[in-house]
């Protein structure tokens, strides 16, 4: 696994690219964070997701145009991932 025990945190996630990107990493052994606006359902997405593949997938509620929002979702992802390697801002 090309991203064994990797930390991912990736932005727009929740949906589309970002989603297809966080399930590629997850099956290349990658923990992942999923950034995304809030919505109830995207916390589901990520628990359905880690509990498939494994991992860690945690989903954290931000609007990436708030740069408070952007310095809390970085500490969040640290703070339950233990660490943060990449950065895919989708």
């Amino acid at each position: 696994m090309r991203l064994d025990q990797n930390v991912v945190l990736i932005t727009g996630g929740a949906s589309g690219i970002g989603l297809a990107t966080a399930v590629r990493c997850l099956q290349e052994g990658a923990h992942v964070a999923i950034a995304d606006l809030p919505n109830p359902a995207h916390a589901a997405t990520a628990a359905a997701l880690a509990a498939e593949h494994g991992r860690r997938c945690l989903f954290i509620a931000c609007d990436v145009s708030s740069t408070a929002q952007v310095q809390a979702m970085v500490s969040e992802t640290v703070a339950q991932l233990g660490r943060l390697d990449g950065v895919f801002n989708n």
